[in-house]
């Protein structure tokens, strides 16, 4: 989006420094129709190029409200500082019971930077062919604690 590069194309996804999902319509299109009961904010966004014209009106900052808490804090190595917030998540894993009816698109509740979406999105997302797209497998703790009350 400069004289440089007259023929840049924009992503699907926007990178930012600040974990903000921004997505072209399309995508965002996706995500609405695999989250149909889930709590998420679409609020448009104004794409300007290097000049400050307006580029595009076709992006969306996603913003899934609230957390979910679908760790297993053993496994994954979570590391407290003082005032109980978290300071480390060593090698982050699901907890089976905790996933068992998750939301298709959600934040990790120790982590409210990192976004979890369930396989069948991923597949939808991989055959639309969105680009800027990175995605991490997050793998099930082996062995995890039964979850009682309180915890």
């Amino acid at each position: 989006m400069s004289e440089e590069h007259p023929g840049i194309q924009v992503s699907s996804l926007l990178g930012n420094s600040i974990n903000y999902l921004i997505v072209s319509k399309e995508f965002k299109e996706t995500i609405e129709a695999h989250c149909p009961r889930v709590e998420v904010e679409y609020l448009p966004f104004d794409l300007h190029d290097h000049r400050g014209r307006l580029f595009s009106r076709d992006y969306f900052i996603i913003n899934p409200i609230g957390t979910h808490d679908c760790l297993d804090e053993e496994s994954s190595g979570i590391k407290y500082g003082p005032d109980g917030g978290v300071v480390a998540i060593r090698n982050p894993m699901l907890h089976p019971d905790k996933v068992a009816g998750a939301p298709a698109l959600f934040r990790v509740r120790h982590k409210p930077t990192v976004y979890v979406i369930d396989e069948v999105l991923v597949a939808a997302i991989r055959e639309k062919g969105f680009t800027n797209i990175v995605l991490s497998e997050l793998k099930m703790a082996s062995n995890p604690r039964p979850i009682t009350s309180g915890s």
